[in-house]
């Protein structure tokens, strides 16, 4: 039987994934700013955010050491992870579904172009659910994180929010 775990690289962009909260160009004082980032390929390091609040924006996130850089049109940001708050893991050998949720902090290190001076910080929770394969109808592995072979689907989401500002 084939092993497959969820990689690091899943879980560091599911500790980071969303975590980022910005401001609009030349906003003054403090606003909240909502992130949603999905992926259904979260080994890639790579996955889609969109903003809301004090700005809309697209844009992509990708890991970095102990944190992730969201790249926008007219800036980029990186933040750092904090203190991890719940998570919890779940393999139903039913229908062999994995499900990972949890939630943590998160605090904005450096900005360039339209972000430069941002500071903040604020809370985030994901989801991370995989399918495995059944096999002659069962799970075949009572294993968590879910290493019963290849997920023949994975799907990420994340939300995040929290008050921003610029210096």
């Amino acid at each position: 039987m084939r092993k497959n775990k969820i990689t690091p690289a899943a879980a560091a962009i599911a500790s980071v994934a969303a975590l980022a909260i910005t401001a609009a160009a030349g906003a003054a004082g403090t606003q909240d700013e909502h992130f949603t980032a999905i992926t259904t390929n979260p080994g890639s390091g790579v996955v889609g955010v969109i903003a809301t609040g004090a700005f809309t924006a697209g844009g992509t996130a990708v890991n970095i050491k102990h944190g992730q850089t969201f790249r926008f049109a007219n800036g980029h940001f990186t933040i750092a992870i904090g203190k991890p708050g719940s998570k919890h893991q779940n393999l139903n050998l039913t229908d062999c579904v994995y499900t990972k949720t949890g939630s943590g902090t998160y605090t904005f290190e450096r900005g360039t172009g339209a972000y430069q001076g941002i500071t903040g910080s604020g809370k985030v929770s994901f989801t991370l659910r995989a399918v495995f394969p059944l096999v002659n109808g069962k799970c075949p592995s009572t294993d968590l994180p879910g290493t019963s072979g290849n997920p023949t689907a994975i799907q990420y989401t994340e939300t995040a929010s929290g008050p921003v500002s610029r210096r």
